[in-house]
């Protein structure tokens, strides 16, 4: 196994990632792995190094924002799952370019808010028109765009929970400010870039393959934001992973990536 630094850009902005790189020859299919909130690139390796292992190429990413000393450019304070949507979507059709990179089987992957970003990021290469029920920020793509769209989706405890948080807490979009969030500092867009967006509608546009694992004993996502993506999706699969909480670590962890080789594999 190799690793190789990468940087993308989006809008000017550079984006760390590290590669782990299968031996033999390529290319290879490709895993993108975003990491969750306040999470640096660092947070999945050990997914990473399993799926290269497997004969996957596997880049974990760090978002732009994702932390206060990110390696990657940008803010927390200017960071939400839209701004990470568009790293991921960068990282996605650039990195597709690279010699070692089957541009047909290149699978997103995400946990927790990276989670929501992976499925908004389906959504978004695989849509061919612009949602009428959105704020208008997915841009219209041509139908024959197929041949850009991810191979598949793998979701771990998405958090589309942040979007009803963000209500919870502001209860109106013009009273959305800024808020320290566990040590780390956000910026009004945090909820003000998902206020009107309809989730569940918006992710159903990926009409491919999606693999879907929960803890059953999550406090921090509600398992019922797995289970009703499970409904809006056309072609998915749900596993429940019981007595995992926010995090599959360890022997469960292990478990977990074997799920997600084996689902890759047997498409």
């Amino acid at each position: 196994m190799k690793e190789k630094e990468f940087w993308f850009e989006r809008d000017g902005l550079k984006i760390y990632s590290l590669c782990y790189i299968p031996e033999g020859e390529g290319p290879f299919p490709t895993i993108i792995l975003g990491s969750g909130f306040g999470a640096s690139y660092t947070e999945n390796l050990n997914c990473a190094e399993r799926y290269a292992n497997s004969g996957f190429a596997a880049v974990s990413m760090e978002f732009c924002g994702a932390t206060a000393d990110s390696k990657s450019d940008g803010k927390t304070s200017e960071m939400s799952v839209m701004t990470e949507t568009e790293d991921m979507i960068a990282v996605f059709k650039q990195l597709r370019l690279q010699s070692f990179v089957d541009p047909e089987r290149v699978y997103l992957w995400g946990e927790s808010q990276g989670g929501y970003v992976a499925a908004l990021a389906g959504a978004r290469l695989g849509a061919g028109k612009k949602s009428a029920k959105t704020n208008g920020s997915f841009s219209e793509r041509p139908d024959n765009a197929l041949f850009e769209r991810p191979a598949a989706l793998i979701l771990f405890y998405p958090a589309f929970s942040i979007q009803t948080r963000g209500w919870e807490i502001f209860k109106d979009k013009n009273q959305v400010t800024g808020l320290d969030k566990r040590g780390v500092a956000l910026g009004p867009c945090y909820f003000t870039d998902i206020w009107d967006l309809d989730t569940y509608y918006e992710i159903a546009k990926y009409e491919g393959p999606v693999l879907i694992l929960h803890g059953d004993k999550d406090d921090v996502v509600p398992i019922d934001c797995s289970k009703k993506a499970l409904a809006v999706y056309k072609n998915a699969q749900f596993k429940i992973i019981e007595g995992a909480g926010h995090g599959f670590f360890n022997e469960t962890g292990e478990y977990a990536d074997r799920l997600v080789v084996d689902f890759l594999k047997s498409l």
